[in-house]
């Protein structure tokens, strides 16, 4: 495909650097459209609209970096279509800057919210669509194509993966006052007992209730978690604590039988 689409270029004789640079950043802003569709739907902040228009300046970038110089400096006549090998510059230097740069956007999309961080995968899709946006610019549309597909891929069957593992992991979920400092004791009862504590999710929080789901490891004891529950049920500020999650239940099941 690449080698078809150059060919159409060269055979727009004075006009085939504009019609590359419109097929090379339309490509690159609807392959990554496609991958910030699927963070946009994860709820994330940075989705279509961010995913495309880096790509799409990348692109150009990486157009510039090849072309547009060699059009300032004589190395490339548009007109009759002719290309110097005679280089005097690295064509590789605004591509690096690019992938340097869009750093500063990748941290910004990583949110730290109480007692979790989220945003490390969408800033990492940010940076991969550079990347993609950079290979449209140096016409290697088909390796762009390719990248964002093992990207979804990886996005789709991942995300399946943790959310499956995130169900069968023993759990408890804790309902406590608003102002109750619900997170950090739990942190701090688990350090103290050594209770494999995994991460704390907040389920719910507003100025009556704050719930939070807080995941150990498989290797977790039904037993630990039942003395977590009560540990917290005598609190007077906690409303509930029940443990959960199918591996946790299937377990209780075995050793209620034996």
């Amino acid at each position: 495909m690449d080698q078809w689409l150059l060919r159409l270029v060269n055979e727009w004789h004075g006009h085939g650097i504009y019609l590359y640079v419109l097929i090379t950043t339309l490509f690159a802003g609807l392959i990554s459209s496609v991958i910030g569709l699927e963070r946009q739907l994860q709820g994330e902040a940075a989705g279509i609209r961010t995913h495309a228009l880096i790509a799409v300046a990348s692109s150009l970038l990486m157009t510039i970096s090849i072309w547009a110089i060699r059009m300032a400096d004589g190395t490339l006549d548009i007109e009759m279509g002719t290309v110097s090998d005679n280089l005097n510059y690295d064509t590789s230097r605004i591509a690096a800057a690019a992938v340097t740069g869009i750093g500063f956007l990748g941290g910004g999309v990583i949110i730290k919210e109480r007692f979790s961080i989220r945003g490390l995968a969408t800033s990492a899709t940010l940076w991969i669509c550079t990347a993609i946006g950079l290979a449209c610019g140096a016409w290697f549309i088909s390796g762009a194509g390719i990248t964002a597909a093992v990207v979804l891929v990886v996005l789709l069957t991942f995300d399946r993966i943790l959310r499956l593992i995130d169900r069968n992991c023993p759990a408890v979920v804790i309902s406590a006052d608003s102002d109750y400092p619900l997170p950090e004791k739990l942190r701090e009862f688990s350090a103290a007992n050594g209770f494999p504590l995994r991460h704390i999710r907040i389920i719910r929080c507003d100025v009556h209730e704050l719930r939070i789901r807080a995941s150990y490891q498989l290797s977790a004891d039904p037993t630990e978690l039942a003395y977590i529950s009560q540990h917290f049920l005598r609190q007077p500020e906690v409303h509930s604590a029940t443990e959960e999650g199918t591996w946790f239940s299937k377990r209780v099941g075995r050793e209620g039988t034996d």
